[in-house]
């Protein structure tokens, strides 16, 4: 008979393994949330690089600047070589980058010490992860927690090799950010960017042939980064839009014309009658000139320039819309005014 106390073997679970099309979504997936990661990442090193108070710890320190730094500091770090990590993937999680950063404020305060000069570098080093904490605050919680996981689990997951279909690169792709800028703005996706150039082709100032469309693909990637795809138009479109839609006046026949001896009443209706004799032909011509002078006045400007001149000149157009009846008039004097004051330009 069958001894009811005797051990038998325990049966091993036999784990199924994920389907093909499982892994690819599930890889996708992952890829997808990286690349987000990467883009808020990238915006914020490219705000902090772009932000004169912070030109300290914008590049690597020379020489020149402190000849015995290299002997002080075993793990230097600066905003640059941070922006090089992020190219290259070194950071799945805002906790890994944040790592990095807080070597900013341990080099400044080893170096600096306690003087009055190096106290201030060690405050304006507090100052930048303060700034960098504050960007990374407004990161989707979901994104945070998401890529959190990712780590835990070792990594992202890969396509093995059997398994044949396309799939996202894991590692970005930098080189084709520049072939595919123009595609991807009308897809309402940033491009990957290539920075990861030399210290010199990131200093040197992007120079654009219309302030609009810079402003316009700036604000693309800040509502990519608050995970938002609210299509951005250029600001000449809007303007145009804003402008026809109200109808221009039209002259009805049997209305009092002005004569000769009335013209010395009607000095302070002069301009008000030449707005709505206003041709569209004439209004061309002063958008494009208003635009003429966009430009020259933001030869030099870099993106985070442009975007804040953007928001400005979009919120005078609002509040300009509003002060008279003929709205054409109104927004393109309140454009000359604003593009014809240089304090509007000395950000």
């Amino acid at each position: 008979m069958c001894n009811p106390h005797m051990n038998f073997p325990r049966l091993q679970k036999w784990q199924v393994a994920p389907k093909a099309s499982e892994l690819k979504t599930k890889v996708e997936a992952e890829q997808h949330a990286l690349r987000r990661l990467r883009m808020c990442i990238r915006d914020i090193c490219n705000r902090i690089l772009y932000d004169k108070r912070f030109s300290a710890f914008h590049y690597p320190v020379t020489d020149e600047d402190a000849p015995n730094y290299r002997s002080i500091i075993q793990n230097p770090m600066d905003m640059a070589t941070l922006l090089q990590h992020v190219d290259s993937g070194q950071y799945i999680t805002s906790t890994a980058f944040l790592q990095d950063l807080d070597l900013i404020v341990t080099n400044a305060k080893v170096y600096n010490g306690d003087d009055y000069n190096g106290a201030r570098i060690v405050s304006r080093a507090y100052e930048l992860r303060d700034a960098v904490h504050g960007m990374l605050s407004q990161m989707d919680p979901t994104l945070v927690a998401y890529c959190d996981k990712i780590a835990a689990q070792g990594g992202p997951a890969h396509i093995p090799d059997d398994i044949g279909g396309y799939i996202f690169p894991s590692t970005p792709v930098a080189q084709l950010g520049a072939v595919t800028r123009a595609s991807a703005r009308l897809r309402n996706v940033p491009p990957e960017v290539n920075l990861n150039q030399s210290y010199e082709a990131l200093k040197r100032p992007k120079k654009n042939a219309d302030v609009v469309h810079a402003a316009a693909s700036s604000a693309e990637a800040k509502s990519q980064y608050q995970d938002s795809t609210q299509p951005m138009q250029t600001e000449e479109v809007e303007i145009n839009e804003k402008i026809l839609e109200r109808p221009e006046p039209s002259f009805v026949e049997g209305s009092p014309r002005e004569t000769p001896g009335e013209e010395a009443t009607a000095d302070a209706g002069e301009s008000r009658s030449e707005d709505v004799a206003m041709s569209d032909g004439e209004i061309s011509s002063q958008v494009e000139s208003v635009k003429q002078l966009f430009v020259k006045c933001t030869e030099n400007y870099c993106i985070p320039q442009l975007e804040r001149l953007y928001t400005r000149i979009m919120k005078g157009v609002f509040v300009a819309k509003g002060v008279e009846d003929n709205t054409k008039h109104s927004i393109l004097r309140f454009l000359f005014k604003f593009a014809e004051d240089e304090a509007n330009f000395s950000c």
